[in-house]
């Protein structure tokens, strides 16, 4: 399993949109850039982060709202009925739309994003479970043999990285595993993909509130806290029982137990015997005697197992959602665009900063002294931005100061404002926020038109990312109903 997720990181640093996530980090989570010298302008304007934010409050607009519908069975309204009431509770309850709104984040910004959907006996409180759904970033999700058309539902292995803070790891599983819990280390003194964030606030937290990791070799400045890695891994394991014997599958007593035939061992069919009324059997084959047919889960750290068993969820599938934009058919993961829309941003603040420094020196222009006529003191003092200003000099000998430059060099052309503009309009085209977001304000205005309709206008890139919602929407709709 540590080979296992050994090979997944080395698969994830192969990835080539794994490249742009630092920038498009810096340019999202970072703050701006100060000017570059004293008496410079340090103005900022964040066009990319203003973008991201429409793009996700947009998307997020197209949630999921679905109702479950007998597809052959009119018997089965009723229960579909009940069955969407607590779908629909159930989004409300667990305040499900924050994990939303965060897997749209990491799918936006870094190019591809995850929700893991499962069931959680301690969500509201000890023994009060309900359905968790919980974003996760692309480097917390890797594979082992993901074949060519990138559908992790046929991955051989799908290893999912949840990092928590060693402690409340320890208090997770106190209960249901105190073994697995007493071998908990530190797998690094501060949180991997949150360090930077919060090691800007580390400066004003008390010495007598940081935890020292275990793990040494970095600075008392840039500990937080320690944390550790629970792995969660989903394996294709085709295993068939050749014991002689049934084996007893999944903790007893629960509703994913199930016992296993080995392969021969006569099993009922559905077909019952009219002499004897009992049910014919036949021999058991490959398909009948496979040990994980909902696929084998193993949760781990780096030192110990917590669970080796059957997989609990009776759809069978790894209950992992993705969310991509910007993907290519060659590619794993999908791309960000907040890189390239960086990149015109920095012209953007540049030419922003050019046209104050321009305004301020006009105010306050450039100015040569004669020193044998007046001191420093006196030069400095003198301030043409300051109206009522008066100074002594003797103006019979020259002019005590001079302006060399003339005042129409600080002029700024209408076309630099206008290419300023042109720039702003083409990251607008380029991440398409200004279509998503006018057909999510068309589509809450009472009595507008259908939502095909809407859709038609959106644009083809548009409705071309809501589609990339409605695949992972639905399939985690489709999982809820055995939860």
């Amino acid at each position: 399993m540590l080979e296992s997720v050994q090979e997944g990181e080395a698969w994830l640093r192969t990835q080539r949109p794994a490249q742009g996530w630092e920038s498009a980090l810096q340019v999202l989570s970072e703050p701006d850039s100060p000017s570059i010298a004293d008496g410079l302008s340090s103005v900022s304007y964040n066009k990319t982060r203003r973008i991201f934010r429409e793009l996700v409050a947009g998307l997020s607009n197209f949630r999921h709202e679905g109702e479950y519908k007998p597809t052959w069975d009119n018997k089965l309204y009723d229960t579909a009925n009940t069955l969407t009431n607590l779908d629909r509770n159930w989004y409300k309850r667990t305040r499900a739309w924050q994990a939303h709104r965060a897997g749209l984040q990491y799918g936006l910004a870094l190019g591809t994003g995850y929700l893991y959907q499962v069931w959680d006996k301690h969500f509201h409180s000890q023994y009060r479970g309900d359905i968790k759904l919980q974003a996760y970033g692309p480097q917390d999700v890797t594979f082992v043999q993901l074949p060519r058309d990138h559908n992790l539902q046929k991955a051989y292995a799908v290893i999912i990285r949840e990092e928590l803070p060693i402690n409340l790891a320890k208090y997770i599983w106190s209960t249901d595993n105190p073994e697995f819990a007493d071998s908990l280390v530190p797998d690094r003194d501060q949180p991997g993909w949150l360090s930077k964030g919060l090691q800007k606030l580390q400066q004003f937290v008390s010495p007598a509130l940081r935890v020292a990791g275990r793990m040494g070799g970095q600075s008392d400045q840039r500990t937080t806290f320690p944390s550790v890695d629970i792995f969660h891994m989903y394996v294709m394991d085709g295993t068939i029982n050749e014991t002689g014997h049934p084996i007893q599958m999944g903790m007893k007593g629960t509703n994913w137990s199930y016992i296993v035939p080995s392969i021969g061992d006569a099993v009922p069919t559905a077909t019952k015997n009219p002499e004897t009324g009992n049910f014919f059997t036949t021999p058991a084959g490959a398909e009948q005697s496979r040990l994980f047919p909902l696929r084998r889960y193993v949760v781990f750290s780096r030192t110990a197992i917590a669970y080796d068993g059957t997989s609990p969820w009776w759809h069978g599938a790894v209950p992992l959602a993705k969310f991509s934009f910007g993907d290519l058919a060659w590619e794993a993961l999908g791309a960000s665009d907040m890189p390239g829309l960086k990149s015109m941003q920095d012209g953007i603040v540049a030419l922003m900063r050019g046209i104050e420094d321009s305004a301020a020196a006009r105010l306050d222009p450039p100015a040569i002294y004669d020193d044998q006529m007046v001191s420093s003191t006196w030069a400095q003092g003198f301030n043409p931005r300051k109206a009522g200003v008066r100074a002594a000099a003797n103006l019979q000998m020259g002019d005590p100061i001079k302006y060399p430059i003339l005042p129409a060099y600080y002029d700024v052309p209408s076309w630099i404002t206008q290419w300023i503009e042109a720039q702003e309009g083409r990251m607008d085209y380029l991440s398409s926020a200004t279509d998503l977001v006018a057909i999510a304000k068309a589509k809450q205005i009472p009595g507008a038109d259908t939502l095909e309709k809407l859709m038609e206008m959106a644009g083809p890139i548009v409705q071309d990312n809501i589609r990339r919602l409605e695949e992972p929407l639905q399939q985690l709709g489709e999982w809820r109903k055995a939860l």
